[in-house]
């Protein structure tokens, strides 16, 4: 756009009569002019304006306030932003139909885009990240409207806060209000009155959890105090305080009106990991069942894990979190190694036999769920995958997909809002790992790669559900396990080692290539003991591999990678 600064430019700024009406259209923002839907009168090319015109090929059609001007390029439509008033010096030179046309098109293009238009799509149906199957709320906080329109307005800094937010009555009357409330169309101008409404039918998030007090949390747990290092002692010891910070429980009326929040009710305490994320997360919860074990918190633990199998028993899966909103995705599987690292401490075989069928369906959900036929070396491997059974942007992060998706073709955002929240299901989110120019979000390609932890997780799954079979006296089922996992370590090698660097990489779906890039996750086969034998070189192989890519030279830790976002 080229526009006119008063009083700084070099041309004179018009003059207009401080006594002329005007038409004020409000703080408008991203008005577009379009000249081929709004020709101008010749009257307009008048002297005053023709040196500008001369030199500038721009007419000018109004001032802006403070002063200003803005100008509209002949041959294509313009943007402007600010306050707009259109002086009727201008417009009693136009005839009175263009007047409701300039007015008019500025009003459409201050209109929020249906979420219609934002996810339509003639290539795939939408699939949310959870409807009325999941609950009734799925209306408020995973589809519709109302959604759309707090996102899309920006009313709060991460849009995580709004779809926390717990509901003050039942979700259909909330819609119902909404939809009389607002029947047209919505603009930037209904920002205030959409936030009164949420501030009238939504209650503070977080406040469906009670903080709760650890029955086995002990100041200083024997096993931590037998760390002889005192650093790494006095560094366990923070760690432990911080359970009885971030322990939390669901308030009953969770569990007594489901429908009036996003929370996923589950019986019994857990750790959150703070900050914004005020819910559990399912692989967070392994490493704190680790730490917990470590405390010598065995009925926490014991607890927690019988949150996830209270979710499984309901839902067939564990969802990536504790929210609604995550009913379309999971995270890496780590339910069954969490009843292993219990059960190995405690040995209670009354808890583990509990367990023991809801193992089952978790691993059956990533056998049915989330894998991929691959053709490698002229050969068909069945290997596993993440990719969520969702499509459109994620409630959580609404506003930052649907902008993420505006830099792809139409046909493209399905598949990038799907490849987005499948790197969210990863636990990897965000990496470069799952961009294919390794930059960008927009190239992110998540559901196109078969990533070669998530494969090593479930050998180790198979390992040990066999082992806790046996265990148990099944030894029929532990035999066709065991036999399934050496099967398997046939096919993760034979896909995912390149003899020739002596280590795992990811292989994309499409083509059977490795990805060669490393990242940390080449050591995942040897955590979870996915080979058939093991041998020095293995393991030098992999420490070179890393060490060359430039990850093992930072004190205290190993970065994923150096792309950051």
């Amino acid at each position: 756009m080229k526009a006119i600064q008063s009083p700084s430019s070099n041309i004179a700024p018009i003059q207009n009569d401080p006594t002329e009406p005007s038409i004020d259209l409000g703080h408008q923002s991203d008005v577009v002019l379009d000249p081929s839907t709004m020709p101008f009168p010749e009257s307009v090319r008048s002297e005053a304006l023709e040196p500008f015109l001369n030199n500038q090929n721009s007419t000018v059609l109004a001032p802006l306030g403070q002063a200003d001007t803005f100008a509209l390029e002949l041959d294509h439509p313009t943007a402007v932003s600010g306050p707009v008033a259109i002086q009727l010096h201008y417009l009693r030179r136009w005839p009175s139909s263009w007047h409701n046309r300039i007015i008019g098109k500025i009003a459409e293009d201050n209109q929020i885009p249906s979420q219609t238009d934002v996810i339509s799509s003639t290539f795939e149906d939408p699939e949310f990240a959870c409807d009325i199957s999941d609950s009734r709320n799925a209306i408020v906080f995973c589809q519709g409207e109302l959604l759309h329109a707090v996102m899309m307005l920006h009313l709060f800094d991460d849009s995580k806060t709004f779809v926390d937010k717990p509901l003050k009555m039942d979700p259909d009357l909330i819609v119902a209000r909404f939809k009389e409330r607002f029947p047209h169309t919505l603009t930037t101008q209904h920002r205030d009155a959409i936030r009164a409404f949420v501030d009238e039918h939504f209650d503070v998030e977080g406040n469906e959890l009670e903080e709760c007090d650890p029955i086995d949390w002990d100041e200083q747990p024997k096993k931590l105090l037998t760390i002889d290092d005192p650093v790494l002692r006095e560094f366990a010891l923070k760690i432990n305080s911080i359970w009885k910070k971030l322990c939390r429980t669901v308030k009953k009326e969770v569990a007594e009106q489901p429908e009036r929040f996003s929370f996923l009710y589950v019986p019994n305490e857990f750790v959150i990991p703070g900050g914004r994320f005020r819910e559990f997360y399912y692989w967070d919860t392994y490493w704190v069942v680790k730490g917990l074990l470590a405390s010598g918190m065995h009925e926490t633990t014991k607890r927690m894990i019988a949150n996830f199998k209270h979710l499984i028993e309901r839902n067939g899966f564990i969802p990536n979190g504790g929210r609604i909103y995550y009913m379309r995705r999971s995270q890496p599987p780590m339910f069954i190694p969490m009843v292993y690292e219990y059960h190995t401490v405690t040995k209670d075989d009354q808890f583990l036999y509990s367990a023991i069928e809801a193992m089952e369906k978790e691993m059956d959900f990533w056998k049915t769920k989330r894998t991929v036929n691959i053709s490698k070396n002229n050969r068909n491997f069945t290997v596993f995958r993440y990719r969520a059974d969702s499509n459109v942007p994620r409630p959580e992060s609404y506003r930052e997909d649907y902008e993420t998706a505006e830099k792809v073709s139409i046909e493209r955002k399905r598949r990038l809002w799907r490849d987005i929240a499948s790197a969210a299901e990863s636990g990897w989110d965000f990496s470069s790992r799952w961009m294919a120019d390794g930059q960008t979000m927009h190239t992110i390609e998540t559901s196109d790669i078969a990533p070669v932890d998530l494969n090593a997780f479930m050998c180790w799954n198979m390992a040990i559900l066999a082992h806790l079979h046996g265990r148990l006296g099944n030894h029929t089922r532990r035999a066709e396990l065991f036999r399934e996992r050496n099967e398997f370590v046939d096919t993760f090698t034979e896909v995912f080692f390149d003899g020739r660097e002596g280590v795992w990489f990811d292989v994309r779906v499409q083509t059977g290539e490795w990805a060669q890039d490393a990242y940390p996750s080449v050591a995942a086969p040897l955590f979870t003991e996915c080979y058939h034998r093991l041998d020095e070189r293995m393991m030098m192989d992999v420490l070179d591999t890393l060490e060359r890519y430039g990850f093992l030279g930072f004190p205290g830790g190993i970065p994923t990678r150096f792309v950051f976002f």
